[in-house]
């Protein structure tokens, strides 16, 4: 008999009557297989719908496959028995069930249907098939078609197949490898976390890796420990012979072990073999490519350990290291991270705590200036001595706000604390401090500010510091000639553009005037002093309120500095800050004035008590509690509020201001010992008797984001270490004196509460006819009370009389 494989390169159709072309029937029948002992008898006796689909099938490039009678007696084509293996050539006229024993439960429904006359259709069917040797996971996808003879009858079957087990397989691989490759970017965790990801991605593709055990090494030299693991039963302990684990980290080889009775601790699914051969894979840093852990994967049984399962094992491990090296580089990154944040927190605290300490001797030291300054009977000389003293006072406290200022910019907590101001005003303000001095120094000062309509929303402190150090820088570098400050819109924005005719700036040292402590060396200025942070500080402090600085500087012909920021115009009134100002900007005019050897003029009431009360007669209400732990400032604040008339108590801690009876209000530092300042105002919050007492709180810290500790806690009011000795008094006189008026309204209330209802009830009437003019006539809540105001007007009725007539009807009554 002529071999399928040759039979099947006769592509033409046979005549009929013959089996095979060119064939002699009775040296078929006996080259390979007796058909006369076959169940389909001698070959001239076979049937002539069998003959007609061996025509069909053998020349097919497809696997085909024909079962013919009640036995399903096996021939095919040579590709059909590229795909049985070992089962090849016996399966030659072999029945069906037979040949396909141990995959017979899945076929033969499939074959009962066939036979019945139904056509069936399976893909990618999986079958467990033994082809090699051993039960082998393969996917296939065929039909079984009925082949009828000439009197209609189902004689046999026709089979038209394909194996899709290798595109099932390598299609799986893909998707691991991907979820795998993804982990570097998507997986920011630790390598242990990172590991425990990749063994569960592995778990999830058990006909790929039947187990996995991943290993890393805890310290360089350290040994393994296991960090995942999956396909092993809980108290199972992990695969690996611990030497061969060590030669794969020694020198970063696969190594395989083989166990032929199967892993202990493994339990195969059902039907399934045990595993028995396992793969450890090195885990690589990439970046200092040394071995850092084992990857120990068990071998599916029922697949071929090929080159290609090997090359995806290896792709595997490779994954895994990328993505735990990623892991490794960002811990890295993240301890260096929380280690560079732990200097900043530590520069923090060290700035804070400077913060108080600076602070505080500066406030008694301004405070005694003032004192001193205000008397009339010092001699002259002790006069010159305290103005001394006193200006150099205030050029420290500047250059101590600068400092932090500069520190709480390199944290980005420079966070503006907007108000409705008059930005004209203000900035005329300002420069006005710096005019004596400019125009003592025979220089021209012309401010030209635009008419802005309404106020602008800026933070007064920040702008008066943008403003002052400008002035300054230019009265500094100016020898002869004007400085220039105009204010004007510009678009969307407000500019300030302050230039001079001054020495100028070099064109190379124009990109680092806005660094930090960088000066430009060799120029002839009035003083050299200047720790080189003023026009960082502009810098920053315009960017603040989200706006920036230019330069724009000749040599020999003078500089403009143009500073802008959002035009955030408002509707609300402008707010009272001169003192804000005066604490900002004075210091740094006073400095100025000492440039040119004399001091700038000292600002009018600044420091000056009004005498204000003297105490007489006050119940036990009016008495203000001052809690301070230092002795010196603590007496300090008690003398400033005495002048005032305040009877005034002073204490050290919380605990003994607690034990004194309620006050009219109370002044306490934050930072006490034991608990602080913010304790003490919860404390009296808490209490019912005294929840509404007001509490200004003093601080050394500096920040909004002390201020709303300080608030969030109940504190009225927060001041910032060194104050101006009568912005704590007024601040002191406005809060005591609407605490007044609060409790006096409040012991009015009683009297009044008919009437208060009464006031209710008819502003629920009038906002429910607003709401419903709102809703029928789609317009704004404005737009409906201007309608309800306008009827009450013309028809001279009361407001709330128009609005029940709404409510009733949905319209607005005519006038």
């Amino acid at each position: 008999m002529r071999s399928l494989t040759d039979v099947s390169q006769h592509g033409a159709p046979s005549p009929p009557g013959e089996l095979f072309p060119g064939d002699d029937p009775t040296a078929v029948a006996h080259r390979r297989h007796d058909w006369t002992s076959s169940p389909l008898g001698p070959i001239e006796g076979w049937p002539a719908a069998l003959r007609a689909a061996i025509r069909t099938v053998i020349p097919s490039r497809i696997p085909m496959l024909v079962w013919w009678g009640p036995e399903l007696v096996q021939i095919y084509n040579a590709p059909y028995a590229a795909l049985m293996g070992d089962k090849h050539p016996g399966g030659v006229g072999q029945p069906g069930a037979e040949c396909w024993a141990e995959v017979w439960d899945d076929l033969a429904p499939l074959a009962a249907a066939a036979w019945g006359g139904a056509a069936t259709y399976s893909r990618d069917l999986p079958l467990l098939v033994r082809r090699h040797g051993f039960d082998e996971e393969t996917s296939w996808t065929f039909s079984f078609s009925p082949i009828r003879d000439g009197e209609g009858a189902v004689g046999g079957l026709l089979v038209a197949t394909g194996e899709t087990t290798e595109v099932g397989i390598q299609g799986a691989r893909l998707a691991l490898l991907g979820q795998l490759g993804v982990m570097s970017w998507t997986e920011a965790a630790t390598p242990d976390d990172v590991l425990r990801r990749a063994v569960a991605l592995l778990a999830a593709a058990p006909g790929e890796v039947r187990l996995a055990v991943g290993r890393l090494r805890r310290d360089g030299d350290g040994p393994l420990a296991t960090v995942a693991t999956t396909g092993l039963a809980d108290d199972a302990t992990a695969p690996g012979d611990p030497r061969l684990l060590d030669r794969v980290v020694a020198d970063g080889a696969v190594v395989v072990e083989e166990r032929p009775e199967g892993w202990p601790g493994t339990t195969p699914p059902p039907g399934r073999a045990a595993t028995v051969t396992v793969l450890h894979l090195p885990i690589v840093d990439r970046g200092q490519d040394t071995t850092i852990g084992v990857l120990t994967v068990g071998v599916n049984p029922h697949r071929t350990l090929d080159d290609g399962y090997r090359s995806f094992l290896d792709l595997v491990a490779r994954h895994v290291s990328t993505a735990v090296t990623d892991a490794r580089v960002l811990a890295d990154e993240q301890r260096r991270g929380e280690a560079l944040a732990d200097l900043d927190r530590a520069k923090s605290r060290f700035l804070q705590n400077s913060s108080h300490e600076l602070r505080t001797p500066l406030t008694l030291i301004m405070g005694a200036h003032d004192a001193l300054l205000a008397d009339a009977g010092l001699a002259e000389e002790q006069r010159r001595h305290v103005e001394a003293a006193e200006r150099a006072t205030l050029r420290l406290r500047r250059l101590v706000d600068g400092l932090l200022d500069v520190g709480r910019a390199e944290e980005g907590g420079l966070d503006p604390d907007l108000v409705p101001v008059d930005l004209g005003r203000l900035t005329a303000d300002v420069a006005s401090m710096f005019r004596s001095t400019v125009e003592a120094a025979g220089l021209a000062l012309d401010v030209r500010v635009a008419d802005l309509p309404g106020a602008v929303e800026v933070d007064p402190e920040m702008w008066t510091r943008i403003v002052s150090n400008l002035l300054s820088n230019a009265y500094k570098y100016t020898p002869a000639g004007t400085i220039t400050v105009e204010l004007a819109p510009a678009g969307d924005d407000l500019a300030l553009v302050v230039t001079d005719t001054g020495i100028g700036i070099p064109a190379d040292e124009q990109p680092h005037l806005f660094t930090r402590f960088h000066q430009v060396p060799g120029t002839s200025a009035r003083t050299a002093e200047g720790a080189g942070i003023g026009l960082a500080l502009v810098r920053d402090l315009a960017a603040a309120m989200g706006g920036a600085v230019a330069v724009d500087s000749t040599p020999g012909a003078g500089s403009r500095f143009r500073v802008t920021i959002p035009h955030r115009a408002t509707d609300a009134p402008a707010a009272d800050v001169a003192a804000r100002v005066r604490y900002r900007g004075r210091p740094l005019a006073v400095e100025a004035g000492l440039w040119q050897g004399r001091s700038a003029p000292r600002p009018a009431g600044d420091g000056d008590g009004d005498g204000a009360g003297d105490g007489d007669g006050a119940g036990a209400d009016d008495r203000i509690l001052v809690v301070e732990d230092n002795a010196d400032m603590r007496d300090h604040v008690v003398r400033l509020l005495r002048a005032d008339g305040w009877p005034v108590e002073g204490v050290a801690d919380a605990p003994t201001a607690l034990a004194r009876p309620r006050p009219l209000l109370v002044v306490s530092d934050v930072m006490l010992p034991g608990d602080d300042g913010i304790a003490l105002v919860r404390a009296l919050r808490a209490d019912p008797g005294r929840a509404d007492v007001p509490v200004l709180l003093l601080t050394a810290r500096a920040g909004p984001e002390a201020a709303a500790d300080g608030l969030a806690a109940g504190a009225t009011d927060y001041l910032v270490k060194p104050f101006d000795p009568a912005e704590l008094r007024a601040r002191v006189r406005a809060h005591a004196e609407a605490h007044r008026r609060r409790m006096a309204a409040v012991a009015d209330a009683d009297g009044r509460a008919d009437h208060l209802e009464v006031a209710l009830r008819s502003s629920r009437r009038i906002g429910a006819a607003i709401g419903i003019l709102m809703e029928r006539l789609r317009i704004t809540e404005d737009e409906a009370f201007a309608r309800l105001r306008k009827a009450s007007q013309d028809g001279n009725r009361k407001l709330r009389d128009v609005a029940d007539e709404v409510v009733l009807t949905g319209v607005v009554p005519a006038g």
